[in-house]
């Protein structure tokens, strides 16, 4: 099968401007948030709430009962799920800030 060639580039995409008028919350940052830097950034936002409680899960497995081991991988993998979920929040709060941030550069 052949490989896909996925062309890499820095430069923000071109879109036709609507109207004359465009207002500064509509600049869309998302290609300048998907860099190498920040994408590592919300990736690691993303993820390590969910790393802590998975790994935190394994070491309380240690010392307990190995009748509960059960319910500790249950509870830990469904608590890993929701911590997953809720770094995603931390991302959406990265991206806002970092909007506005660059924002403020700009009009300044």
């Amino acid at each position: 099968m052949p490989l896909l060639k996925i062309p890499q580039s820095s430069d923000p995409p071109i879109s036709p401007e609507d109207s004359a008028e465009s207002s500064s919350d509509e600049i869309n940052f998302s290609w300048e948030l998907n860099t190498s830097s920040h994408h590592r950034i919300r990736l690691f936002l993303l993820l390590a709430p969910g790393s802590v409680i998975f790994l935190s899960t394994i070491i309380a497995m240690n010392w307990a009962d190995p009748k509960l081991h059960v319910y500790m991988a249950l509870g830990g993998f469904v608590l890993t799920l929701w911590a997953i979920l809720k770094g995603g929040d931390l991302v959406k709060i990265y991206d806002q800030r970092y909007k506005k941030k660059r924002l403020e550069e700009l009009n300044s």
